[in-house]
């Protein structure tokens, strides 16, 4: 707990400083947001997570910008009692398109996301890939304030890897990672 509220109060001093060089063509500040895994497969359990990180924000067109940010998070879904994900690193290039220029304005996003486990399981490192990869596709609303931009978005991360290894023939016992979640951008 400790570990994330450091890292908050550091991303918070970051987004203060950068922003004060507007001039700047990148943005820069920190992330929040809360979800919760809709994993596909038999014997799972769905559960609510949280994800803290750093993201940066370019506009490349006129409505369109090039948004990373990688986080830190953790997934409390299960597999057989066993976590699927449990702590992980996020990272995730995506577009996000404005339908204004220059003002408060609706916003779709979408991109890649990779998800790494960070934690040691013992029983499910033996037969759970460390790694996720998904497409992430959100609807969002960019709030422009005196001293940043709010963006909050609903994001739905459609996982593509099977997290069993090896997979299994039986599509039964396949499992795919699964995402909802509410994210809050300070830029």
């Amino acid at each position: 707990m400790k570990t994330a509220i450091s890292l908050l109060a550091m991303c918070f001093l970051f987004t203060t400083y950068a922003q004060e060089e507007e001039e700047k063509k990148w943005h820069y500040g920190f992330e929040v947001g809360a979800n919760y895994s809709n994993v596909i497969g038999r014997d799972k359990s769905n559960g609510p997570g949280y994800e803290l990180g750093i993201t940066t924000q370019r506009k490349i067109g006129e409505q369109l910008f090039f948004n990373p940010a990688i986080s830190f998070g953790y997934s409390s879904a299960r597999f057989q009692d066993n976590p699927i994900l449990d702590y992980y690193l996020n990272f995730q290039p995506k577009l996000n398109y404005f339908l204004k220029e220059d003002a408060n304005s609706v916003f779709f996003s979408f991109g890649p996301a990779l998800q790494h486990r960070l934690s040691e399981v013992k029983i499910a490192s033996d037969y759970t890939n460390r790694n996720n990869l998904s497409l992430n596709f959100g609807v969002g609303f960019l709030n422009k304030l005196q001293y940043f931009d709010l963006q909050t978005e609903l994001r739905y991360s459609f996982g593509l890897t099977e997290k069993l290894n090896p997979p299994m023939l039986n599509p039964d016992y396949q499992i795919y990672y699964h995402s909802l979640g509410l994210y809050i951008q300070f830029l």
